[in-house]
């Protein structure tokens, strides 16, 4: 349903709901972060607690960066 992603050094971002009509203000957004294009091997993180899209926006970019720090990407 609504929601966006984009591509970060391989490592896809997700935050999506599957509300309609989706509603950036209500907190139920869901956060993906997919590293398995550098190596399939790795998780899958996902944060399904109730945020709004900001707010999982957020924990993607954080979580993320953390990620880089030890992936060497």
């Amino acid at each position: 349903m609504g929601g966006w992603w984009r591509r970060e050094r391989s490592v896809v971002l997700r935050v999506y709901t599957r509300s309609m009509p989706p509603r950036d203000d209500t907190e139920i957004w869901v956060a993906e972060i997919d590293p398995r294009r550098i190596d399939v091997n790795l998780p899958t993180l996902h944060n399904s607690n109730g945020q709004t899209a900001e707010q999982a926006k957020a924990w993607c970019d954080r979580w993320v960066e953390l990620l880089f720090r030890y992936m060497h990407v």
